[in-house]
C-alpha cells in the first residue's frame, strides 16, 4: 500500500488540525494544554501560541511536537498524518 506524503508546506496545517482534533477529543481546553506545556518547561507557552499552532500559522520544533504528542497520548507521526479531509 502506498502512502501519499504531504507537501512540506502543508505540514503546519495538518499538524495543527490534528492537535486540535486530539485536544478536543480528550476534552482539554487550549488554556489547559498550554498550562501543561508550561509544566513541561515551555515557559510562556500561552493559549494564543496554541491557537496559532492549531491554525497552522507558526512553526513547531521537533521537541515541542514530541511534547504535544505525548501530552495528547499520540505520536508525532500521527499528528503529521493527513486525514481524508486534509488530503
Amino acid at each position: 500500500m502506498t502512502t501519499s506524503i504531504p507537501h512540506p508546506d502543508n505540514l503546519p496545517k495538518i499538524f495543527g488540525a490534528n492537535v486540535r482534533a486530539r485536544r478536543k477529543a480528550a476534552g482539554i481546553s487550549q488554556l489547559d494544554l498550554a498550562d501543561q506545556m508550561n509544566g513541561e518547561g515551555y515557559l510562556q507557552f500561552e493559549q494564543s501560541i496554541l491557537s496559532r499552532t492549531e491554525a497552522g500559522k507558526r512553526p513547531v520544533g521537533l521537541f515541542e511536537a514530541a511534547t504535544l504528542a505525548r501530552l495528547l497520548e499520540t505520536t508525532v507521526d500521527e499528528l503529521l498524518t493527513p486525514t481524508t479531509k486534509e488530503a
